[in-house]
């Protein structure tokens, strides 16, 4: 964010953003796929930056962090319920994973903006928005054959 930031320089320098731009090894990929391979269209598959329904709390990446911050009482205050319109199923995500969400849904706009079209091909979670197609993978192969 900070406009004399070595990131910012470097970005100037080659026109490319830094490989590590939203935290995540799936976001690198996306960003290399069009940033530097250069596709204009690209499908992901599991990243869904959530949890199916069932899965006990115990069993999510964060679970022992979030307890020790908020207590086994609270624990369930820090988990965020969505509802995937294209599937109609709820997911529930913790707050790192909405956070990879909502960059990676600014960074896919900005993306779409140049012309990339992401296609997020995983079948399931939260990662649905503007700047992301939810298809399913034989969909993406379809459209984007040839």
């Amino acid at each position: 964010d900070q406009p004399d930031s070595l990131s910012r320089s470097l970005r100037a320098l080659n026109g490319k953003p830094c490989i590590n731009a939203g935290g995540n090894v799936g976001t690198a990929c996306w960003v290399f796929a069009h940033a530097v391979l250069g596709k204009r269209n690209v499908g992901i598959l599991g990243m869904d930056f959530s949890y199916y329904g069932e899965t006990s709390y115990q069993e999510t990446q964060y679970y022992h962090e979030l307890r020790e911050l908020l207590g086994e009482e609270r624990l369930a205050e820090a988990f965020i319920h969505i509802e995937n319109p294209y599937l109609n199923r709820r997911f529930f995500t913790d707050p790192a994973y909405y956070w990879y969400k909502t960059v990676f849904l600014e960074m896919a706009e900005q993306a779409a903006d140049d012309g990339v079209r992401t296609f997020n091909c995983t079948g399931g979670g939260i990662l649905f928005g503007s700047g992301v197609e939810f298809v399913p993978f034989s969909e993406f192969v379809a459209a984007t054959a040839g």
